[in-house]
């Protein structure tokens, strides 16, 4: 009899075994590359390499847009790449210097999407003067290309104009709205046809650069605070404002 109970007892414990070995089974495949693909694109994993060459500008963030993106009030600078754009975390000092310059920054992209903009967060800390070298991705239209553009647009008849004055930084109003120079006049100017009403004077216009190498010769005359003379057609912008599409430097 105990030969018997003993048997029993050995033949349950075999059977215990068998039923944990089978729930410690290997996952299917499909699951574990789930699990993988869920971890993958946790808020603060890196999907890029840590560093981007691109061109500083202005943010145009409002304080409750930097609030819902969990940045800071003094982060006010994005860096735009050849295909994407990223608002900067934890600016220091340095950031800000280096408005409109080409440089390598060397940090952590953050996995957040917005739906005002093209990509994501980038931490950045560290940067390099990259020399405008990797940063030749602007428009590159000629003056001819951009006076048929305008031409095609806004009719054959529309005027082109000359003013005189000196090329300041602009804040952007928006992360996408390219207004990142004013155009500050010697003589302020009567503004015909302004969707703002009639007999509207301005002193300043946003000026837009005809290409890349426009922008870099606007960013070298933002150092010398030399009076300039540029020509160009006034063409309806953003929120109907007027803006001066710049086709020469003269």
């Amino acid at each position: 009899m105990n030969t018997f109970i003993r048997f029993l007892v050995l033949i349950f414990a075999l059977f215990l075994s068998a039923c944990q070995t089978s729930e410690k089974k290997e996952e299917p495949s499909s699951l574990k590359d789930k699990k993988q693909e869920n971890t993958s694109t946790q808020k603060g994993e890196i999907l890029y390499p840590d560093a981007v060459a691109g061109i500083i500008y202005t943010s145009g963030l409002s304080k409750t847009e930097k609030e819902s993106l969990g940045l800071g009030k003094n982060d006010n600078f994005q860096i735009i790449t050849e295909d994407h754009s990223f608002f900067i975390k934890d600016n220091y000092s340095e950031i800000g210097k280096m408005l409109g310059k080409c440089i390598n920054l060397k940090g952590k992209l953050l996995d957040i999407e917005t739906s005002s903009h093209k990509s994501g967060i980038f931490l950045g800390r560290v940067i390099e003067d990259n020399g405008n070298k990797g940063c030749s991705f602007g428009a590159q239209l000629s003056k001819e290309e951009m006076t048929q553009k305008i031409k095609k647009e806004y009719g054959g008849n529309i005027p082109m104009a000359i003013h005189e004055g000196v090329i300041v930084r602009n804040t952007r109003p928006a992360p996408d709205i390219y207004y990142d120079y004013l155009f500050k006049l010697n003589q302020p100017i009567l503004q015909e046809n302004d969707p703002r009403g009639d007999g509207f004077t301005t002193d300043a216009l946003v000026v837009l650069p005809l290409n890349e190498k426009m922008r870099m010769d606007f960013e070298s005359h933002l150092d010398d605070n030399k009076k300039i003379n540029i020509s160009g057609f006034m063409i309806g912008g953003y929120a109907e404002s007027t803006v001066f599409q710049a086709l020469e430097i003269r």
